[in-house]
């Protein structure tokens, strides 16, 4: 891919730039008002990466040709080519192309593209970028799915063209790093999640070179690789840890816009954002938006989730246009709580305001599940789902609701992001997606953030009283967690298998019978997916009269299967953590055999233990640790659980026990 640098006179002082399309920057400053804006061109033909670099050494060094020449610029001068080819070669560019280096004053450019007949289409293409973060191949895709015209080279002329005019930013996939990329007002969690996706050159030795970064991922140099580049003439960096969303290398071009609310396009160019929708999914006329009632009144949430959602509301109002150190607010809401229903006013607020938000999950899955919800909950609104595949791609939307990984083709883009299930796989531990989250927030933009078993760092911010957050200690349904069960019995591996004794522990089946008797379909975990299969097998032969399947990551027919055990086709389910979120069946137990196994830890068990007791028809489903010994985890988990379930009676959350006679409560 051509480019080239240049320097033109601007404000009595010479500008560096590079351009994709050298003719269209020669005919945007030939038609600038004012003072001459003579051209100083380089005469080398660079890949965008080599330009881009070489621009910003040459800014980075303050060297600029002599202020305005009376006679012109003497090509051979031998100071202007040393400086020049000093940092071309700090730039990565080869000696055969060093050679030429040389400033010739702009003249015989050919014929230049009409600025005036151009320009509809210039502002479309910004409209339609704004918010985003694309790579050229991505940019022609959204071009025809909104009919602009970028056949054969003139994609270069409208993003040149967008870029001279602020509209657009045109950076590299890979690049030097920028100055600071964790402000000192971040706290501190999210500086070390920040620090372990991209380093801070404020820590680098005095002097030495800016080190390479992934512009989309955010990815340092240990995860960048180097390959052959035809359009470099050399090595090319390329990043591998985003690999999976599209090759991002130093010589490719990534196309950005800034936030949504930010430079006008122009009449007839669109802006990029979406109109506020008046006619919310729920009447707040003469209710208190703020306030637990009226939340309920208008959102039918329980008095648990109202405060919550309410809490949240006061928190974005109040920090609305506040400094990134208050941007953040956690919801901590029990397994089965409604965290879903909770975000409805949230969202709801925003969008009266006009605001972009954003609802992130780490699974798609999960997208597919929470859209006919929200469009439900949002019958006026626009509301698209992003994932891999999903046709809504280039579509743009009051409500977006998208797995994390999409967020990488997005720049401050969402004026309210809710990212749900932040200590899940995979965005849980993944600084890929931590930054992805970040990068897609406008800058004064607000975030919220879900989860039932939040990371240690965020409990401890939250217990210190520096991450605003509100706890839901209970389900929708108003009544206590089931508490687990601690059973010891033998490993697994002892007792399932070939050679094995074929037989199920005495207290394991004796709890197995209970749950069957009472009609309630089984979640049975294990820690391995070998494990599954020969489990399976096992239970068949001790239930002939019962429908009993398995499943883990690698079957094939794992959606099928969890659909099957929600119409009540199997009793009972063999599986691993792959379904310890996101799976509800109204009559469960669980059982988590090999609860002592080191990467059951104590958030995957809550969560496990969580599938049961979601029903206000089974409100007190039975969940059982089976294992040789009792470990931290168990204990921290059912410690947790007793924990939310006082807090709840505490606060009056709960329902009250009906007496039986003159019994006790």
């Amino acid at each position: 891919m051509t480019a080239t640098v240049y320097a033109v006179w601007v404000r009595q002082r010479w500008q560096w730039r590079a351009t994709l399309d050298e003719r269209t920057d020669a005919a945007y400053w030939q038609s600038q008002p004012g003072e001459d804006h003579p051209i100083l061109w380089t005469g080398v033909s660079l890949s965008w990466g080599q330009a881009a670099r070489w621009r910003d050494r040459l800014i980075r060094s303050g060297w600029t040709p002599p202020d305005r020449f009376p006679g012109g610029i003497d090509s051979e001068d031998e100071e202007q080519r040393r400086e020049l080819t000093k940092r071309a070669a700090e730039a990565g560019i080869p000696e055969p192309k060093r050679s030429g280096i040389r400033l010739q004053i702009g003249t015989g450019m050919g014929k230049q593209p009409s600025l005036e007949q151009n320009e509809p289409d210039v502002r479309r293409l910004a409209a339609a970028i704004r918010g985003r973060s694309l790579f050229r191949d991505e940019l022609l895709s959204l071009c025809a799915e909104r009919g602009i015209d970028v056949s054969g080279e003139r994609w270069r002329t409208l993003a040149q063209a967008a870029e001279l005019r602020g509209w657009l930013a045109i950076r590299c996939g890979v690049e030097d790093e920028e100055p600071s990329t964790a402000p000192a007002t971040e706290p501190g969690w999210k500086q070390r999640l920040l620090r372990a996706g991209r380093r801070h050159p404020d820590r680098q030795p005095s002097g030495a070179p800016p080190k390479l970064v992934c512009r989309r991922c955010g990815a340092g140099e240990d995860e960048l690789r180097f390959a052959p580049c035809p359009s470099c003439g050399g090595l090319c960096a390329y990043c591998e840890r985003c690999l999976g969303m599209g090759r991002s290398r130093m010589c490719e071009p990534l196309f950005e816009a800034g936030p949504v609310s930010g430079v006008d396009c122009g009449a007839g160019g669109g802006s990029g954002r979406v109109e506020p929708v008046r006619g919310a999914a729920a009447d707040m006329t003469g209710l208190d938006e703020c306030s637990p009632g009226g939340l309920t009144a208008a959102w039918g949430l329980s008095p648990a989730q109202a405060e919550a959602s309410a809490a949240a509301l006061r928190f974005l109002r109040k920090s609305e246009g506040a400094p990134s150190a208050s941007r953040d607010f956690l919801i901590w809401a029990v397994t089965g709580a409604g965290k879903t229903e909770m975000v409805f006013p949230l969202l709801a607020d925003e969008r009266r305001r006009g605001g972009r938000t954003l609802v992130a999950t780490p699974r798609k899955d999960v997208v597919l599940e929470l859209l006919p919800r929200l469009k439900a909950a949002f019958p006026a609104e626009t509301v698209i789902a992003l994932y891999g595949g999903s046709e809504d791609r280039w579509a743009d939307a009051g409500i977006t609701l998208a797995t994390t990984h999409q967020l990488l083709r997005f720049r401050s883009a969402f004026d309210l992001v809710i990212l749900d299930e932040i200590d899940a796989f995979p965005y849980a531990g993944d600084p890929m997606l931590t930054y992805a989250a970040e990068k897609a927030l406008a800058p004064v933009g607000r975030r919220i953030l879900l989860s039932a078993t939040p990371p240690r760092e965020l409990e401890k911010q939250a217990a210190r009283g520096k991450l605003p957050h509100a706890k839901v200690p209970v389900r929708y349904h108003r009544h206590p967690l089931p508490v687990p069960w601690l059973v010891r019995i033998p490993p697994l591996a002892k007792w399932v298998g070939g050679g094995r004794t074929g037989r199920l522990p005495r207290a394991l089946k004796r709890l197995l019978d209970r749950s069957l008797a009472r009609e309630a379909q089984v979640f049975v975990f294990v820690s391995e997916i070998r494990l599954v299969e020969p489990l399976a097998a096992l239970l068949g032969q001790c239930y002939p009269d019962r429908s009993v399947s398995g499943t883990s990551s690698k079957d094939e027919e794992r959606m099928e299967k969890v659909a099957d055990f929600r119409k009540r086709r199997y009793d009972i389910l063999v599986t691993t953590t792959i379904l310890e979120r996101g799976v509800t069946v109204p009559r469960t137990d669980v059982f988590v055999l090999d609860a002592d196994a080191s990467w059951f830890g104590e958030a995957a068990l809550i969560q496990m233990a969580g599938r049961a007791g979601r029903s206000k028809d089974d409100p007190a489903g039975y969940v059982v640790f089976a294992a040789e010994s009792v470990t931290r985890n168990q204990t921290g988990a059912v410690r947790q659980i007793r924990r939310m379930n006082r807090l709840a009676r505490q606060s009056g959350f709960l329902l009250p026990i009906p007496r039986k006679g003159r019994g006790k409560e």
